[in-house]
């Protein structure tokens, strides 16, 4: 059992999921913290129990008491902060995305066979039932030659600003969503190549307040000329096979509901799951359906889809036992399919550019 672990950045996530989480597993657990911001600290500090605080991230790292180190700062710290953690040793669980430049990324990939077992990619939606379900049913459909993805919120746009700025985020929607959305789809098929054929990106809505995220509280307080960052996102990209995926995420919009959907066409069947990831307080049911044809045989599956911290607890479950009983266990963590999808993430951000408060359409 994991005694002590530390948190880097002590925003959202860490407060509201992994914190909670943690204490819920182990009520022993040790607490340690850093952050750059020290009114988090003062305000992390004021319920929770906290063992260490931290001056530094060097302080943090000479601990030799850390188990676990949770990084969850802004994306453009991920990076380097993963390769300080992991060449002092330590077990690291980041955030995603782990990284936001194709070089950060290629310069994973060489290094990751060293660190596999050590490094742990917050992808919590790979451990929903109804996506464990979905993978089951996945290699029945004969050769998929088309899929359809798309998660997109009608008022889901994060309101920590550091999400709005390219320079500290990656991007917008495409690397806040992005990452579990193609994650999965590439997990799922276990594709390793892709050409993206065309893509689009729209600033639409980030000067609207009423579209910011309800869930995700915060300040609303950038100007609409400093947002240099997309709040919805289409690409169509060709996998392995030749298999066409239409890919479509978005942070805002007008549509009446916020929702996930995954549809896999197979020349031998068809599997969709109808759900909604994530925090959002907008979703048109409460239960999650999957939808699974072949031949003449058609069946339907509902899950619970309420219990939002669920994944993470299953995530973090099978994280741990990966680091108490590494021999023990035959669980992939596949570290690198994560990176492959961060690839793809950035070749759709290399070609395109940003289309802002388009009024009409120029087709």
């Amino acid at each position: 059992m994991l005694y002590n672990i530390a948190f880097l950045g002590v925003g959202w996530i860490t407060t509201q999921v992994y914190y909670p989480i943690f204490k819920s597993m182990n009520k022993h657990l040790n607490i340690g913290i850093y952050d750059s911001d020290k009114e988090k600290i003062t305000e992390f500090c004021k319920e929770k129990p906290v063992r260490w605080i931290f001056d530094s991230i060097e302080a943090l790292l000479k601990c030799e008491e850390i188990d676990l180190i949770i990084i969850a700062t802004p994306n453009y710290l991920h990076y380097e902060q993963t390769i300080k953690c992991l060449s002092a040793g330590k077990y690291v669980l980041c955030e995603k995305p782990l990284c936001i430049t194709i070089d950060e990324c290629e310069k994973l990939q060489c290094i990751i066979e060293k660190y596999s077992r050590k490094l742990f990619i917050g992808l919590q939606n790979r451990f929903r039932e109804d996506v464990q379900n979905l993978s089951s049913k996945i290699s029945s459909i004969g050769n998929i030659y088309k899929i359809k993805s798309k998660w997109i919120r009608r008022n889901g746009i994060p309101s920590s600003s550091w999400f709005l700025d390219s320079q500290k985020s990656g991007g917008g929607t495409l690397i806040d969503l992005g990452p579990h959305i193609v994650d999965l789809v590439l997990w799922l098929v276990k594709a390793k190549k892709f050409k993206v054929l065309g893509s689009k990106r729209h600033n639409i809505f980030t000067g609207k307040k009423d579209k910011y995220a309800t869930w995700h509280k915060g300040e609303f307080d950038r100007c609409t000329e400093l947002i240099n960052v997309e709040d919805n996102v289409t690409a169509l990209i060709e996998l392995d096979n030749f298999t066409s995926w239409y890919l479509e995420i978005g942070w805002a919009g007008n549509q009446m509901n916020d929702e996930t959907v995954l549809e896999f066409y197979g020349d031998k069947g068809f599997v969709k799951l109808d759900t909604l990831f994530g925090f959002s307080e907008n979703s048109k049911n409460k239960h999650s359906l999957l939808y699974y044809n072949k031949e003449e045989n058609s069946e339907k599956y509902v899950f619970n889809n309420m219990e939002r911290l669920k994944p993470y607890m299953n995530m973090l479950n099978c994280y741990i036992s990966l680091i108490e009983s590494p021999d023990e266990n035959d669980i992939d963590n596949d570290v690198n399919s994560a990176l492959i999808a961060m690839k793809l993430i950035m070749q759709i951000y290399n070609g395109m550019e940003i289309i802002k408060n388009v009024k009409k359409s120029s087709i």
